[in-house]
């Protein structure tokens, strides 16, 4: 049986909210998977350098000898093939290479550095099929909404997936969505580092490591899994939400105007997270298809319904 169009709009917010989750959940899964090799790696140097149960930064700065090198092989091995692909991941592959050689905290680094850049690839190439994606759904309900009102839409297809390539590539503030992104888990990688450095500054035990180092609740600022955390936040709530929701505006546009459709009716997605800036422009419904007020907020998850009149 056919949707109305009030089911189809409460469709749209349902649609819209578990397409959220599940960024949450695919952007963490690849961070999880980064911090776990950072875990494994490190677990590499304390099981085999460290003394009376503490490694120091006086292990650290030995030179690699031929387990390390066997190691550091089976790691390029499999990470190295698909940043190769990549001209930013490569550059920071080539990067990590160049130090690793010096010593093991050379080494050590040159893996956290690796292992970050591999999650931010994974990352950029989600966010890119996640925009394709969105701005997709978008045109498909409209579409689809339009067919409630009995009206048959003209095909867009062509230009809102040129559109949603468009806004991929597009810069703001001379910055393109995987620039932010590559900057983002730049910080990380920095941020692990140091936190890893200063472990083996006061020396690293079992205490330290469950503690401070990969505490899943820590709020120490020597926390790695807190520098994880934190950058799975600002990379699925800021960097890809507010691009999502460009692609959202973006492809309700296109069909809007290519069907000549006039009225346009602000939508939010009816939850607890929803601010009164939002609740302000749904109440203040209709609008002009000319003259929709633009999103108030960075990562606004609201939609547009259009009509003709």
């Amino acid at each position: 049986m056919a949707l109305t169009g009030l089911q189809l709009i409460k469709q749209r917010e349902q649609q819209i909210k578990a397409t959220d989750r599940g960024d949450d959940i695919y952007i963490d899964s690849l961070m999880a998977g980064a911090k776990g090799k950072v875990a494994e790696t490190l677990k590499y140097f304390r099981d085999r350098y460290a003394v009376n149960g503490v490694l120091s930064v006086s292990e650290m700065r030995s030179n690699v000898n031929d387990s390390d090198f066997t190691m550091w092989q089976d790691f390029i091995q499999q990470y190295g093939p698909r940043l190769v692909k990549d001209k930013a991941a490569k550059y920071r592959l080539d990067s990590a290479k160049s130090q690793a050689g010096l010593d093991r905290e050379h080494l050590l680094s040159s893996m956290v550095a690796i292992s970050v850049t591999y999650a931010a690839a994974g990352i950029n190439q989600y966010n890119n099929d996640t925009l394709i994606a969105e701005a997709n759904k978008s045109m498909q309900f409209q579409n689809r909404f339009m067919r409630t009102r009995g009206d048959e839409p003209l095909d867009t297809a062509e230009q809102v997936e040129s559109g949603a390539i468009k806004l991929i590539n597009k810069e703001t503030k001379g910055l393109t969505m995987e620039d932010r992104v590559w900057l983002r888990t730049d910080v990380l990688s920095g941020q692990v580092t140091s936190a890893i450095d200063r472990s083996l500054q006061v020396g690293l035990d079992d205490i330290y490591y469950q503690s401070y180092l990969f505490r899943e609740d820590s709020n120490s600022k020597n926390s790695v899994s807190k520098a994880f955390k934190s950058a799975k936040g600002s990379l699925a709530n800021h960097v890809l939400r507010d691009k999502k929701a460009e692609a959202t505006a973006l492809a309700g546009a296109i069909v809007a105007e290519k069907n000549e459709l006039n009225v346009a009716y602000w939508y939010n997605v009816e939850d607890g997270h929803v601010c009164d800036q939002c609740i302000q422009l749904t109440n203040g419904s209709p609008y002009p298809s000319h003259s929709i007020p633009g999103a108030p907020h960075g990562g606004c998850r609201c939609f547009i319904v259009y009509y003709k009149i």
